[in-house]
């Protein structure tokens, strides 16, 4: 999201005036900046997953009644047969009691659907405003994107302004 923003803001300062080199050099290295955070931070949450026991706290938090089932089944499911003394079919039937009864509970519910809705709304927007511009001004919206990514190269800012040509003669 954070980097759709930095363009899109690029591009809108862009048609303002001419940040120049260094201005353009700056909403680069912004936009990196961004770009480097939220690749980092989605890499961390993707790997740091929680494990059984994580879940079922979690669970508890929601549903204090199953969580604490959840982390018994979790004990029984882990612990070995010769140390505790469980049949396994007594152990498969704890299991299975504690599944049908976490099927009874909707956990969506008590999930907060608006902790990412309102963020990916605003991405949508920016992208959706990015896509109408690209559409509308492709020459501009081209322009922009070369002279973001290369902020030092001699490329020329496009404007709107057509010139006209000047008379031959010009009476003052």
């Amino acid at each position: 999201f954070g980097v759709l923003l930095c363009f899109a803001t690029f591009c809108l300062i862009e048609r303002a005036f001419d940040p120049g080199a260094m201005g353009r050099t700056f909403a680069l290295t912004l936009c990196s900046m961004l770009a480097l955070w939220f690749a980092v931070h989605g890499l961390i949450a993707f790997l740091k997953r929680p494990d059984e026991r994580q879940s079922a706290r979690l669970t508890q938090q929601l549903f204090p009644e199953l969580g604490d089932r959840l982390l018994g089944a979790i004990e029984i499911a882990t612990s070995d047969a010769a140390e505790t003394n469980i049949s396994p079919s007594l152990k498969k039937a704890a299991l299975e009691q504690v599944a049908s009864k976490a099927s009874a509970y909707d956990f969506r519910s008590r999930i907060g659907a608006k902790q990412w809705r309102s963020p990916l709304i605003a991405a949508l927007m920016v992208f959706a405003a990015l896509v109408v511009f690209g559409v509308l001004f492709p020459r501009v919206f081209i322009n922009s994107l070369n002279r973001f990514f290369a902020p030092f190269a001699g490329i020329a800012r496009y404007t709107f302004v057509r010139l006209a040509p000047l008379p031959e003669r010009a009476v003052v």
